[in-house]
């Protein structure tokens, strides 16, 4: 029995689970965090609470093991529902433990987050093709066009229109309280959600009828990323679309929040470049 009552062969069994559960968001072509509450659902070895000390001793026990392997700081794949979206506390009191510098709090979970993804994308077999080479054979017509680029403007259309009702719908039911603006229309970014003394959270959004590889970004799209860092990655996957006679009926859709959102230039691919003609 450990110093909580569980067994430790039931202790060990949730640590395994959890590892399995981080690691999968941590490998995803798509880095993804989970929220405390999430992961405890999804644990079946042993009961926790989201809040409670076992859990904050269970994912300390899986940091401290798996950077002892170089591995970085597993833990750092949870995090907060609301407010700053980052770790609790816990987790920075043993980055300073472990010697990482806490003074940049924020700093220093996006330095965790890439060392840990950058391991787990390593230890990954998931062969990849380049956004350049899916872009030339849907030019030429020799295949569908890839995740994130739909050739059909109204069925395009369609499926962005259905991507904002899901994306608007999970923050307001996230974001109690906040006011949840649709400025798609107007901005380089979809939402904008903001609240009295916190700080303004802005969404990009894309939808698709398939899985996310690689999305379409615009170049407004990634200057706003970049001036902006608190603005996440939402994405509706698998929407279901019927054509009909002369427009098309969307519906569903799975939900996935990309929050840290990352941009690194590495992750980023040119598909156009204007060019100045000589004069």
């Amino acid at each position: 029995m450990n110093k909580f009552g569980f067994n430790d062969s039931d202790w060990e069994a949730a640590k395994t689970e959890a590892k399995e559960i981080l690691g999968k968001r941590a490998s995803a072509r798509i880095k993804q965090t989970i929220t405390y509450s999430e992961l405890v659902s999804q644990i079946h070895s042993i009961r926790l609470e989201a809040n409670d000390d076992p859990l904050a001793e269970l994912l300390g026990e899986i940091s401290i093991e798996e950077d002892a392997l170089g591995r970085g700081m597993l833990s750092v794949i949870v995090v907060h529902k609301t407010g700053d979206f980052m770790p609790g506390p816990g987790f920075f009191e043993l980055c300073k433990r472990l010697g990482r510098d806490t003074a940049d709090k924020q700093k220093c979970f996006i330095d965790e987050f890439k060392k840990v993804c950058a391991y787990h994308a390593a230890k990954s077999s998931e062969s990849e093709v380049t956004q350049a080479e899916n872009m030339i054979d849907v030019i030429s017509g020799r295949r569908d066009a890839y995740p994130g680029f739909q050739k059909d403007s109204k069925k395009r259309r369609a499926i962005e229109i259905r991507a904002m009702e899901v994306a608007e719908s999970y923050y307001k039911r996230k974001l109690t309280g906040w006011t949840i603006e649709n400025v798609s229309a107007e901005k380089p970014y979809d939402l904008r959600c903001t609240r009295k003394g916190h700080n303004e959270l802005r969404v990009e959004v894309k939808g698709t009828q398939m899985s996310f590889g690689k999305i379409v970004l615009t170049r407004k799209e990634v200057l706003n990323k970049r001036s902006h860092p608190n603005t996440v990655l939402f994405l509706v996957t698998n929407i279901k679309v019927v054509s009909l006679e002369s427009a098309y009926e969307v519906s569903g859709g799975d939900e996935l929040e990309i929050d840290p959102w990352v941009l690194d230039e590495e992750d980023l691919e040119p598909l156009q470049y204007s060019y100045a003609l000589p004069q």
